[in-house]
């Protein structure tokens, strides 16, 4: 057997005495499960149908805070230490024989990133300052003097007296005066003196900035493997078999997992006497052990699958 192998039974075996194992049923499906340790709440994400559901951290029953199809929001006990922990979602008639699923969820220090905290709100507005005094209209000046008048033009020579006949023409007329010279301007009188400025009113305090939500996951994919389990028990001795399934490339960290048998490609949960365990091995790797408890072999094709994404 080779070593990885080995090493992956060992390990399951120690998670078989501190970790519950339920049966799947295809009315509930539970992808991942994101843990907020500092806010007391986990968020679920699957598929919960329309039912009330009961959710379970360990032994210890959560307080639902809402419900959707796909999402459900739940309050984590307050001394929430760094491990591993079975969260159980259950739905159903009475929360107690319905459809119920699981995973193992291992929280290491610190939250899943979230959303970005909302910016403070901004400061009221100061009020307007008085407005300032106007200033004194300077002075009208004095208006300046009228310029003499031009002088007359000379008056044209009379023509002497013609003998009765026609009337001669009209003589020239004389021609006009110069223009007299313009009177000096008055000076200007002076400005009146400047008004003081009004003051401005105070501006509002700055309203406080909201604290820096932590970083969110990106980039959610799932990745599914199709193999057979083939399951002997010698002596009446339980068999076992591991299935390892990576992230897919383009994501770094491993959510959780979910593993089916699929005879004529359609999803069941497994028979009586025949369950499994996941846990991530590594942060890009899921690894699945499938147990045999029954006298007889046991031999189906099943679907191994992990959620992944990039914790940022």
């Amino acid at each position: 057997m080779p070593q990885r192998i080995r090493l992956a039974l060992v390990i399951a075996i120690m998670l078989w005495v501190v970790v519950p194992v339920f049966g799947d049923a295809p009315g509930v499906v539970l992808y991942s499960a994101h843990p907020q340790p500092s806010q007391n709440m986990v968020t679920l994400y699957g598929e919960f149908g329309d039912d009330p559901v009961a959710v379970w951290w360990g032994d210890a029953q959560l307080n639902v805070v809402s419900q959707t199809h796909d999402t459900i929001v739940a309050t984590l006990p307050s001394d929430v230490a760094p491990g591993t922990y079975e969260v159980i979602v259950v739905s159903g008639p009475g929360n107690g024989n319905g459809h119920a699923d699981q995973l193992a969820v291992t929280i290491v220090g610190g939250d899943y990133a979230g959303p970005a905290g909302a910016a403070g709100s901004a400061g009221p507005q100061g009020p307007a300052g008085p407005q300032g005094v106007p200033g004194v209209d300077g002075a009208q000046g004095p208006a300046g003097s009228a310029g003499p008048a031009g002088p007359v033009g000379p008056m044209g020579s009379v023509g002497p007296a013609g003998p009765v006949g026609p009337v001669g023409p009209a003589g020239a007329p004389g021609s006009t005066g110069p223009q007299g010279v313009a009177g000096p301007i008055g000076p200007q009188g002076p400005a009146g003196p400047q008004g003081p400025a009004g003051v401005d009113g105070a501006t509002g305090p700055q309203g406080a900035t909201g604290p820096q939500g932590p970083a969110g996951l990106s980039g959610y994919q799932t990745r599914t493997i199709a193999t057979n389990v083939r399951l002997d028990n010698v002596n009446m001795l339980t068999s076992m078999q591991a299935i390892v399934v990576d992230c897919p490339s383009g994501t770094n960290s491993a959510l959780s997992g979910f593993i089916y048998r699929v005879p004529g490609g359609v999803r069941y949960p497994f028979p009586p006497g025949v369950d499994w365990a996941s846990w991530a091995s590594a942060r890009g790797q899921m690894t699945f052990v499938v147990r045999n408890h029954n006298t007889a072999g046991y031999t189906d094709p099943v679907e191994a699958g992990v959620v992944c994404a990039n914790a940022n």
